[in-house]
């Protein structure tokens, strides 16, 4: 089934790549053009420049059209038992070498235990940041209104008002703007006051509709401007005078930033038509800007978080289910004002066109070299369990091999980063780990790669909500980002 759902897709790409891409087919052009908005048609054009650079700018082979069908399954096989049998033997060097693999947290119902993180190393969010995290999960998930409660959570609510008061608990004149309909480029979103925790919240809504759609394909990275604003007696320059149209002399020191092209559109539109009301809700208030969002909406949100860094004092921004967002070396991945937390398995926090690219040169090898194929399905056999050291010990070295020739143009989630999990063999334990950027280094081959319930924004909010009350009854260290 899974082989079927595949190759379907892979054939309504060819097909959409094929009216996008071809030559002749100059009449969409002149369709987008004239009956398309603005923002939509240059979307279109965007993703069929996308395509059209597939495999001679971005590295993606087609793999279908150079090799039969079966040798790509097969290589697909031969690649995901490479994957695995490498992460084992890694696991059994760092066993015998009498390290943990990585330090992590276990929260339960009766957890009394006292955890510090590795030396060096901040592992675990403080529990101010778990508390934030679990609380804000349900601004992001409400931000898909009646229709994804109904969808997501199967709970029936008249109108996405209704879902907001109910769900949030906050008051009706505590919300200052919503927009539930998303353009292209321009997501859906609210902003509103949290009067118990002297926060302006920005809620972003993920993909929804077509248009979100859109968004997503736009999936190249582009440079975007940042910059610090520094006065000239060299303190950090506010945006202090912007409601009153005061100025005063600034300097900028440009960072540099490249993220998603569709998020970044999206970010500078939201940015249009909230900057200012959000400055004059702060002015009057003193509260702090927090800004969230799941999976589209948490990059935008991140990439936003990154224009206005410097521009609202003390602004935060988390993240649940965010897909690649940018480059590793630059903002918003390198963003410390941007917590993300992600689901371990969440299948878009590896997917880019990047990592599409390297997996494609992987099975395009092991297509080509069909000796070494048949080998590593002849050494990989045998459950992963039973397999001997010498095996897992030559597919590892085979893997890295591999590794070496992928140069893909990688994006990765942004800032600082979380997993979480409910714990195997425990199911009333939840981890959460930070982790580096490197873990998301590579597309995993699996049964349940495209799960997409790990993405559901009611998993999020349901292990942080849980996570939260477990940790509130332990001794738990505040341990600050």
């Amino acid at each position: 089934k899974k082989i079927a759902v595949g190759l379907g897709i892979y054939t309504l790409t060819q097909t959409i790549g094929k009216i996008f891409t071809h030559d002749d087919f100059y009449l969409f052009g002149e369709f987008a053009s004239k009956f398309l908005s603005v923002d939509t048609a240059r979307a279109v054009q965007e993703i069929r420049k996308i395509l059209s650079k597939f495999e001679d700018e971005l590295g993606v082979i087609d793999v279908f059209s150079k090799y039969p069908t079966l040798d790509v399954i097969i290589s697909l096989q031969a690649l995901s038992r490479l994957q695995k049998s490498s992460i084992e033997h890694a696991k059994n060097q760092v066993k015998k070498k009498g390290l943990d693999a990585i330090p992590i947290r276990t929260a339960t119902n009766d957890d009394t235990s006292s955890v510090k993180p590795e030396k060096g190393r901040k592992s675990f969010p403080g529990k101010d940041v778990i508390s934030d995290l679990a609380h804000y999960s349900v601004f992001a998930s409400v931000a898909y209104g009646w229709k994804g409660s109904l969808a997501i959570m199967g709970k029936f609510h008249w109108g996405n008002l209704k879902a907001l008061l109910k769900r949030t608990n906050i008051r009706e004149n505590d919300i200052i703007e919503a927009k539930w309909n998303a353009a292209t480029h321009r997501p859906a979103y609210f902003l509103v006051r949290d009067i118990r925790r002297k926060n302006l919240v920005l809620s972003i809504r993920g993909t929804l509709s077509a248009k979100d759609v859109l968004t997503d394909l736009c999936a190249t990275a582009e440079d975007f401007d940042t910059f610090e604003y520094e006065s000239e007696n060299g303190e950090n320059g506010r945006m202090a005078g912007a409601v009153a149209g005061e100025s005063q002399p600034l300097r900028k020191n440009k960072i540099r930033s490249r993220a998603h092209y569709g998020m970044i559109e999206a970010a500078r539109s939201v940015s249009r038509m909230t900057q200012l009301k959000i400055a004059k809700e702060l002015a009057s208030s003193g509260d702090t800007l927090v800004i969230v969002g799941h999976s589209l909406g948490g990059g935008t949100a991140a990439v936003l978080g990154t224009m206005w860094r410097n521009t609202f004092p003390g602004l935060k921004v988390y993240t649940y289910g965010c897909p690649c967002v940018g480059p590793f070396d630059c903002y918003p991945v390198k963003n410390n004002d941007v917590v993300s937390v992600i689901v371990d398995g969440d299948p878009f926090s590896t997917l880019s066109l990047g990592h599409v690219a390297d997996l494609t040169v992987m099975v395009s090898e092991l297509c080509k070299d069909k000796v070494l194929r048949d080998e590593v399905l002849q050494r990989t056999e045998k459950r992963i369990t039973e397999m001997t050291e010498n095996d897992l010990a030559w597919c590892s070295k085979k893997y890295n091999h591999f590794k070496g020739k992928m140069k893909g143009d990688l994006l990765y989630p942004p800032g600082n980063t979380f997993i979480i999990n409910r714990q195997d063999g425990n199911r009333e334990c939840i981890d959460i780990r930070q982790v580096s950027h490197t873990d998301f280094n590579e597309l995993h081959l699996s049964p349940r790669m495209l799960d997409l319930s790990r993405h559901n924004p009611n998993r999020y909010e349901a292990l942080l909500q849980e996570l939260f009350q477990s940790i509130s009854n332990s001794n738990y260290h505040n341990l600050n980002l």
